[in-house]
C-alpha cells in the first residue's frame, strides 16, 4: 500500500514538535544546543542554569542538560553563570526550519487527488 503525503515530508504535528523549546513549550526563541543535542530557548536555559545551581554558586563549572541530565561545562567558567546560556552553540538547523516555516506561505496539495486530476485539494496529513 503507498501513502502520499504533502511534499515538505514531516507531518504538521511532528514538524511543530521539533521547534518547540521543551523548557517553555512554546516555539524556540535564540535556540542553543549542548552538546547531548538537546535544544532550548537561550532564556530559558539561562533560568534553568540559575536555578538548577542556585544551592552550588561558587563551587559549580557544568550543569546537567535539562532533559538527558548530561553535563556541560561553559566555554568560559570565569563568566558568571547567568551568561553561561549565551555562551553554548545557536542551533543553526532550528533557526533556518523556524524562518522556512514562517516563509512558508504556499499551501500544500494533496498527490493523491493531484494524480487523480484535483489540483487544488489541500493535503490534510
Amino acid at each position: 500500500m503507498t501513502f502520499f503525503m504533502a511534499e515538505d515530508g514531516l507531518p504538521p504535528e511532528l514538524d511543530q514538535h521539533l521547534l518547540e523549546c521543551p523548557i517553555c513549550l512554546e516555539r524556540f526563541q535564540e535556540p542553543k544546543s549542548l552538546p547531548c543535542h538537546h535544544s532550548f530557548c537561550q532564556d530559558c536555559l539561562g533560568t534553568y542554569i540559575t536555578k538548577e545551581l542556585s544551592e552550588k554558586m561558587a563551587s559549580a563549572t557544568s550543569f546537567p542538560c535539562p532533559v538527558c541530565r548530561r553535563m556541560t561545562s561553559p566555554v568560559n567558567r570565569a563568566e558568571s553563570m547567568d551568561k553561561w546560556a549565551a555562551q553554548v552553540p545557536t542551533s543553526d538547523v532550528i533557526q533556518q526550519h523556524i524562518k522556512l516555516q514562517e516563509h512558508s506561505s504556499e499551501p500544500r496539495y494533496c498527490k493523491l487527488c493531484q494524480i487523480k486530476g484535483n489540483l487544488t485539494n489541500t493535503a490534510k496529513s
